[in-house]
């Protein structure tokens, strides 16, 4: 009897051990399934994140009132209007001293492409603010700040949107005083590459 009972039970326990083996095995194959599937997704995600890279380029000094809302290749109205602030702020007053230095803290946002192509423009222009012994000081009206999406695209295939600032301005060459005049000063912003560039700067005050 207790033979048979060794080779019943015996039997019942082999089974049941043969059966948690089988179980373990399965769960450990669950177990490396989800590792890998995690591993993989870990990866794409980190590589999701880095060609979608965005840089939070901001003015030193921000005017603007508001949230700044920028992607790869656009922007919102309020980031184009503080760096459009800055700049004409920054740019407002000049003499052929510091007039290099202006003309560098916007052309440095252009593309390559386009410093090179507004090169000639800005070196004429500098020169006679030298020769001319010129001293501008812009004075601008507070409530008379715009900003506008441009009819057409640039060269790249992005939107262009222009700031724009009406004032008026006061120049003294060499000795003599030209008077007050209203005149504007606009600069154009575009996106590309998670970048801000300036598309171009102008004024009417000359």
């Amino acid at each position: 009897m207790n033979i048979l009972r060794k080779i019943v039970f015996g039997k019942e326990y082999k089974d049941q051990l043969d059966q948690k083996i089988l179980n373990n095995k399965i769960l450990w194959m669950f177990v490396m399934v989800l590792f890998i599937w995690n591993s993989t997704n870990t990866v794409s995600l980190m590589n999701i994140k880095e060609n979608n890279r965005v840089e939070a380029q901001f003015p030193p000094i921000n005017y603007m009132a508001g949230t700044q809302v920028i992607k790869s290749n656009s922007a919102n109205n309020i980031h184009y209007m503080a760096w459009g602030m800055y700049h004409i702020i920054g740019f407002a007053k000049f003499d052929r001293e510091n007039i290099q230095a202006k003309f560098d803290e916007v052309s440095n946002m252009m593309t390559h492409e386009r410093y090179v192509e507004k090169k000639p423009s800005m070196d004429k222009f500098i020169a006679g603010i030298k020769s001319n012994k010129l001293k501008s000081e812009f004075t601008i009206y507070n409530d008379e700040w715009t900003s506008n999406v441009l009819d057409k695209k640039n060269e790249y295939g992005q939107e262009i949107t222009q700031v724009n600032v009406e004032g008026e301005v006061k120049n003294k060459f060499g000795g003599y005083d030209d008077g007050r005049k209203k005149c504007n000063y606009w600069v154009q912003y575009f996106r590309k590459g998670g970048r801000t560039h300036v598309q171009d700067f102008g004024t009417s005050c000359f």
